[in-house]
């Protein structure tokens, strides 16, 4: 059964819910990426959800609304770059379609040890990103052919569909080190990606009925808010964006160890 029945679902969950969608929201709309790593072990050991799947399911077509109402946000700074931005979606699409059928077939078990790994590898780079300016992490640094550039791309969607993710944070410096994007070009375009990816990994575990439209919706409703907060202040915190990724992969690092805790 492709909708899930879970209309039961207690006021303190549909808190939890709601506080979710807030950070996932928030984190897209402030970094390009980072809500959609931490939604799945928020809803696993948060929320308490036991199947792995269906968090998989259901997370990634939240994050991909979330990440669409950021995106409207950008836009409106003309900071999109639409046409290419459509290009790498196609891309990713099949690569996220491909790496959806792969996780379907894999244990909850042995997703969530590459995903706990993966979280940390995350926490390494934001937290050697917040230690250097952006200044370093720039355009002009970009020496891929392009059709390396092509294959990172369909490389980054399978991720994204077998472990579940909106990859933004792999988005962002593809498009800066592979496309020539400047960094709130790729923060901005990342969320259509994003977006895109999420949608096709969610229809993929749809079909097998790991979806949940209840789950979804609370998670959309607070993605909403967070990301009009995290858009409202992506222009105002350059000054602080050290403090911010350093925090934000310590947060990632203790999630990591305890997913990790959990599964081995």
């Amino acid at each position: 059964m492709i909708i899930q029945d879970l209309s039961h679902l207690s006021a303190p969950t549909i808190i939890l819910l709601l506080a979710t969608g807030i950070i996932i929201g928030f984190l897209l709309a402030l970094t390009g990426g980072g809500g959609s790593v931490v939604c799945v072990p928020l809803l696993l050991y948060m929320v308490k959800i036991e199947d792995t799947h269906l968090v998989i399911g259901t997370s990634a077509m939240a994050v991909a609304v979330s990440a669409l109402f950021a995106l409207f946000s950008h836009a409106i700074n003309g900071n999109v770059r639409w046409k290419i931005g459509l290009e790498i979606s196609a891309v990713a699409i099949t690569g996220a379609l491909l790496g959806a059928e792969l996780g379907k077939m894999v244990s909850a078990k042995y997703l969530l040890l590459p995903f706990s790994l993966l979280m940390l590898i995350i926490a390494v780079l934001m937290a050697g990103k917040s230690r250097r300016h952006a200044d370093t992490f720039s355009a002009g640094h970009c020496c891929f052919h392009p059709v390396i550039a092509w294959i990172a791309v369909f490389t980054v969607g399978v991720i994204a569909g077998f472990l579940g993710i909106g990859g933004g944070f792999l988005v962002v410096p593809l498009l800066v080190w592979c496309f020539r994007f400047s960094m709130v070009e790729a923060v901005a375009t990342s969320l259509m990606v994003v977006f895109a990816m999420g949608v096709s990994t969610s229809a993929s575990y749809a079909t097998a009925g790991k979806f949940s439209v209840i789950i979804t919706a609370w998670l959309i409703a607070g993605g909403i808010i967070g990301g009009w907060l995290g858009s409202q202040l992506a222009n105002r915190l350059s000054n602080n964006q050290k403090v911010i990724n350093g925090l934000f992969s310590a947060m990632l690092a203790m999630m990591a160890f305890y997913m990790l805790y959990k599964n081995l």
